[in-house]
């Protein structure tokens, strides 16, 4: 509700992740950014981390063949958000942002459920399959023992690997060679004050990214099919 009066307003916002839990919501939220030309920025953090950028520049162009992610930590134990919409915004949105496509076929397991005071722990796991025979697996859980945010991006016989909870953020090794790795460079900058910079840079411009928000409107559209995957199972 904050976001549609603000863009009703004509206001520039930049909204924490997810865009919505509800696809009709963000594509009203879409259509109303885009018809009043007002920018809209959803703060996938890990999408303006200087070290994933890298590894996205390291691509050139290729498309990844397999993702395989882990996200998560000892909580937060949130009653009124699951683990899906807690840590799987950012995995789906790297994942989406580096093939370039939206999913055809999703699947979502949920490996373990369990009550921790008042809220519920879970770790569950996401399946994506792309037209282009690239395969995602991700594991997200807020009941690991520490914080975990990985993601191995396999092309060809390499490994690039996005890990913001080691100390080497981004780093290549061949396939089935672990601990050849090299440390890939990139310029060290708190995400937050990237995102931060490209949002004022579009209300100086007042031209919101179109393809910013229409990523923001499929990776809520992508975790509705893994809540009704998990719905369907259970």
């Amino acid at each position: 509700r904050m976001a549609r009066h603000a863009l009703s307003h004509d206001i520039p916002v930049l909204v924490e992740k997810p865009l919505t839990m509800d696809v009709r919501e963000a594509r009203t939220l879409q259509a109303l950014a885009l018809d009043r030309g007002v920018p809209m920025l959803v703060d996938h953090v890990y999408l303006y981390h200087p070290a994933y950028r890298a590894l996205r520049g390291e691509l050139r162009g290729r498309r990844p063949l397999t993702i395989v992610g882990t996200a998560g930590n000892d909580g937060p134990l949130r009653p009124d958000t699951p683990v899906l919409w807690d840590y799987g915004p950012h995995d789906v949105a790297m994942c989406l942002d580096l093939v370039g496509e939206t999913p055809t076929r999703v699947n979502a397991k949920r490996l373990d459920r369990r009550a921790v005071g008042a809220a519920v722990g879970e770790t569950i796991e996401l399946r994506l399959e792309f037209s282009s025979g690239g395969k995602a697996e991700l594991g997200l859980s807020n009941l690991l023992r520490n914080r975990t945010r990985l993601l191995s991006v396999r092309t060809g016989s390499e490994l690039l690997v996005f890990d913001d909870s080691g100390e080497t953020k981004l780093y290549r090794e061949p396939v089935g060679a672990s601990g050849q790795r090299q440390a890939i460079p990139y310029v060290a900058e708190p995400p937050l004050t990237v995102a931060i910079r490209e949002f004022g840079e579009a209300i100086v411009t007042r031209r919101p990214d179109e393809r910013s928000i229409e990523l923001a409107v499929e990776v809520v559209a992508v975790l509705a099919r893994c809540a009704a995957a998990l719905k369907q199972a259970s």
